[in-house]
Formats: C-alpha cells, structure tokens, sequence
C-alpha cells in the first residue's frame, strides 16, 4: 500500500537537514552550556552569515544577472550565491567534515526544484495566498517553541539570516521573497501527493528520483552562464 508523503514534507526536509546540528551540539556542549548553545558554535553563526552579507555585496550589478533561465525557471546569480554560502555554512555545523559540494552539483539541485515547481503548475496545482500564510504561520510558531538544543541552533542561524536583511523579524516573515519560497515547496508537497496517489512514485527518495528524471528531459532547454561563477 503506498503512503501518501505529508504535505509539508518539502518545507520540513530543510529542518531535517539541520536536524544533523543536534548531534553536533549535544555532544560537545557542557552542562552550563545545556540551556543554549555552545559560544563557538554562535560565533561560527555569526561569522557565517557576515561572510554571506559581504559576498553578496561584493556581487555588486551583476547579482541581478540571471544564472540559469529556459524551460519555465529562471535563477539569478544572488540566489544562487546565497544558496550556496548558506550550504557551506550548515556543512561547518555538523558532527563530522562533510565534502564541499561544487557549484555544479549545487545548482543542479535548486534547478531540480524550481523544474518541479513549473511540473506542478503544468498539472494544474496551486497554492492559495491562506495556504502561504498558515505554513508562515506554523513554521514561526515552531520557531517560537523550540526549546531543545536542536531548536536553539535553528533560531540563532534565523536570527542572523533575518539580520543581514536588513529587515524586521515581521518584515521578513511577510516579505514577497519568503512568501514565494513556502509557495514553491508547497508546490513541490502537493506535486509528491499527487504522484504518490497515482502510483508514480512511492516515497521521498522516488520523488528525488523523479526530478532527476524530469532535469535529464528538460536540460536541452535549460542555458546556464557558467561565466558568472568564475
């Protein structure tokens, strides 16, 4: 029997992703520590996100050149750049030394899932301006009610990635940029179900697998600037 994958499965994956900090901060955290995170760990935050805010400003003009555009997406080289530095920074986090990504690899990822989207959109599914404003909704209040060490980790790197925009914390949260993000992973949520009701696929890693498929059919139509990133 298949098993319809939760509907926020996509927005929490990136959660999950960060879930691998708990191991890191449980293991090498003092009990004075217990109630929030080791200072270390903060600082390497803070550096983190000083480090993305400068190399976004050092992109200048060219940060609004697009990267990637054709088959329905197009990425300008900011997002990706930020995408990116925001991988490096999570990799520094974990328990164990993790490879450094490439620029290809890391693109080929974020091009999977703006295809997704448009795949979505193709068969006709949407996502209300309510459905934005609940996820928005519950993603905060989860934020608000973390308090495990797992939890405190998360807040400190959304508080710095709230502080080099420049904006509020409400300012942020409804912002065109973040409202569009929620909206495409709900996009890529209700694509899964869709496909898992239909028997396409079954389960998390066949829904990988089906964008990866759904890349290899529309690369031809994809121009990348690979210029941009030397």
């Amino acid at each position: 029997m298949l098993r319809k994958i939760p509907l926020f499965f996509s927005l929490f994956l990136s959660l999950l992703f960060l879930g691998t900090l708990a191991v890191f901060s449980i293991s090498q955290v003092t009990e004075a520590e217990s109630l929030g995170i080791p200072q270390e760990v903060r600082e390497t935050i803070q550096k983190g996100f000083d480090a993305i805010r400068a190399k976004l400003d050092l992109l200048g003009p060219k940060k609004d050149q697009i990267l990637v555009h054709g088959g329905g997406i197009e990425i300008p080289l900011e997002r990706f750049v930020f995408y990116r530095e925001n991988v490096d920074l999570i990799s520094q986090l974990g328990p164990n030394a993790q490879p450094k990504l490439s620029d290809e690899a890391i693109l080929d990822n974020m091009i999977k899932d703006e295809l997704a989207v448009q795949y979505a959109k193709a068969l006709g599914l949407n996502v209300s301006p309510q459905e934005v404003d609940d996820v928005v909704q519950l993603q905060r209040s989860l934020l608000e009610q973390a308090d495990d060490q797992n939890g405190y980790v998360i807040k400190e790197l959304m508080a710095n990635r709230i502080k080099i925009t420049g904006l509020t914390e409400d300012q942020f949260w409804n912002s065109s940029e973040v409202r569009e993000m929620y909206e495409k992973a709900l996009l890529r949520s209700k694509l899964a179900n869709k496909l898992v009701e239909e028997g396409t696929i079954k389960d998390v890693m066949d829904f990988t697998r089906f964008k990866e498929n759904l890349y290899a059919e529309k690369k031809g139509d994809l121009h990348i600037n690979y210029s941009l990133l030397q």
